[in-house]
């Protein structure tokens, strides 16, 4: 069983009235980072790339949590 198969599998406890509804923003970051979402511009109403928001704001708190762990072991080192 691969990791879309996986996804696809356990979407309905995060939507709502399921057993996880309150980690569906979790659900759909995971889900976004290894899969494109389903709903897509038909059109080109503006321009577009291949990187949207959301995939930027990942990368921003991924790349921001180690500065902050730096900075509270640093601290905590030095007293």
């Amino acid at each position: 069983m691969g990791i879309q198969q996986t996804l696809q599998n356990i979407e309905p406890h995060f939507h709502k009235g399921g057993k996880y509804e309150k980690f569906y923003p979790l659900f759909e970051a995971v889900d976004t980072i290894f899969y494109t979402p389903p709903s897509v511009a038909k059109t080109t109403a503006h321009v577009r790339d291949g990187v949207d928001l959301k995939r930027i704001m990942i990368t921003v708190w991924m790349c921001t949590f180690p500065a902050m762990l730096f900075r509270y072991v640093e601290r905590w080192l030095a007293g």
